[in-house]
């Protein structure tokens, strides 16, 4: 099979007949990628040069291949004539797929806890799949806002932060256990913490300053 030159491609051809049709080629594109990419994707092919003449071929131009990252919004599609003498070239496509997101349904303030009546879950038309929005309520509900963020918005997980369990100058229960024993008693939150967070407490029996990991339950746990 003979692979069409540039030359061949934008030759004079003999008559308009026997000129490949453009939409042709963006339809086997578009059939293509459509096969190939996740049910709801659209796809829309197109970019190539107006002045492109390829021979007709004498079967449907195919899609053989896709090139680059569908995800990111853009690739390549390699269409072919199968027919003798055949020809290749490659053909843009733009993709856009549809997923359920988290979106603001009023304001939300800088520094406020996230309520999950601020929340809806939406059916949008996102660029690299779910990749930086959120898709589910429960992981954002109770967290903290890192900044402003407008009605409609689609939640980005860079938006928000785990709420503290711990605030500065709170009284919390230190927990030590070792060999089976645990003691328990009183300190004071030197700094603010989230879930997991290191802090550091000053015990009020000894005045003492620990360090100890912020638990759930607001208690500290200290080696």
């Amino acid at each position: 099979m003979m692979l069409a030159t540039l030359a061949t491609c934008f030759s004079t051809p003999a008559s308009t007949s026997a000129t490949e049709d453009i939409t042709r080629l963006n339809a086997a594109a578009q059939r293509y990628a459509q096969r190939e990419l996740p049910r709801g994707t659209t796809v829309t092919a197109g970019g190539l040069d107006a002045r492109l003449q390829l021979p007709r071929c004498a079967t449907q131009p195919q899609g053989m291949r896709m090139i680059g990252n569908p995800a990111s919004g853009a690739a390549t599609v390699e269409v072919r004539c199968l027919a003798s003498p055949g020809w290749k070239l490659f053909v843009p496509v733009r993709t856009q797929q549809r997923s359920y997101v988290v979106v603001a349904k009023a304001p939300i303030a800088a520094g406020t806890v996230i309520a999950p009546e601020q929340l809806e879950r939406v059916e949008q038309a996102v660029r690299g799949a779910t990749r930086g929005f959120m898709t589910n309520i429960p992981a954002v509900a109770g967290r903290v806002a890192r900044r402003h963020i407008a009605a409609g918005a689609v939640i980005r997980p860079q938006w928000f932060t785990a709420a503290n369990v711990i605030d500065r100058g709170q009284t919390v229960t230190l927990v030590a256990r070792a060999g089976g024993v645990e003691i328990r008693s009183r300190g004071e939150a030197l700094q603010a913490v989230g879930p997991s967070g290191l802090v550091k407490v000053r015990n009020l029996s000894s005045g003492r300053i620990i360090e100890g990991r912020a638990q759930d339950d607001g208690s500290v746990l200290v080696n």
